[in-house]
C-alpha cells in the first residue's frame, strides 16, 4: 500500500483518510448518532484508496473494528489511508448526518419559543399534554429571556396561545425594564419572579410530543 507515501498533490490535501473517517464516530459518541449511511467492509483499491462497502445496517463500534483491524494489518499507511472518491461521498453523507442530528439535540437542550411552537404545531389544538406551560413572563435569570409557568393537564392550543402572547408585547423585567420576545428567544420553564430554569419539565413535554408522534 502506497497511499501517502511521496508528496502529496493539493488534491489529496483535501481528501479524508481512514482516521477521519474513525474521528468522526468518535466525536459524536454519546450524542446518539446511529448514522443511516454505513459501511460493512474496506477494501483497497488499485490505486491503494480505501473503497467502503456499503450497508443498511452497522453500529458505529463495528465500522471502527473495521479500520483498526485495518491499521494493524498495516500500521504504517493504515490509518492515513485515503478514501476513494466514492467513500468521500460516503464521509459527506456521514458528516452532513451527524451535524444535523448534533445540531438538533442542541436545539432540544436549549429550545426557542419558534423551536417549541413548531413542535406543538403538528398536533391537533385540542390534544392535552400531561406536561405544558402558560402565562410568559420576563425570566429572572435572564430578562431578555422568556418563561412560562408549569402546567398540568393542558391543551395544544392553550400552549400555542401562550406562545403567541409572548411574541405580541412587552414584558417588564424582575428589576423593571421593558423586553419583546421573537420566535427567536430561549425559552425557560420558572414560577414568576424565581431564576430556575426546570429543565426536566420541558423535556418531559418534549418526550411526550415525539412519543404521540410515532
Amino acid at each position: 500500500m502506497s497511499a501517502n507515501s511521496g508528496t502529496n498533490s493539493a488534491v489529496d490535501e483535501k481528501r479524508h483518510t481512514l482516521f477521519d473517517l474513525r474521528k468522526l464516530f468518535c466525536s459524536f459518541r454519546g450524542r446518539c448518532f446511529s448514522p443511516t449511511t454505513c459501511f460493512t467492509g474496506i477494501i483497497i483499491n488499485e490505486a491503494d484508496d480505501a473503497d467502503l462497502e456499503p450497508a443498511e445496517s452497522i453500529s458505529r463500534l463495528d465500522m471502527c473494528n473495521l479500520i483498526d483491524d485495518l491499521h494493524s494489518d498495516d500500521p504504517v499507511n493504515g490509518y492515513d489511508t485515503l478514501l476513494s472518491p466514492q467513500a468521500e461521498v460516503i464521509y459527506n453523507k456521514m458528516w452532513s448526518e451527524s451535524l444535523g442530528t448534533q445540531q438538533g439535540q442542541n436545539a432540544r437542550r436549549n429550545p426557542t419559543l419558534g423551536y417549541v411552537r413548531d413542535k406543538l404545531s403538528n398536533f391537533q389544538p385540542t390534544m392535552v399534554c400531561n406536561f405544558g406551560f402558560k402565562n410568559p413572563h420576563s425570566w429572572r435569570g435572564i430578562y431578555m429571556d422568556v418563561a412560562f409557568e408549569p402546567a398540568t393537564n393542558i391543551t395544544v392550543d392553550e400552549m400555542l396561545t401562550a406562545i403567541d402572547e409572548a411574541c405580541s408585547r412587552a414584558f417588564t423585567g424582575y428589576k423593571g425594564g421593558e423586553f419583546y420576545f421573537n420566535l427567536q428567544t430561549p425559552i425557560h420553564i420558572s414560577e414568576v419572579g424565581t431564576s430556575y430554569d426546570d429543565k426536566y419539565w420541558m423535556d418531559c413535554l418534549l418526550n411526550e410530543l415525539d412519543e404521540s408522534q410515532e
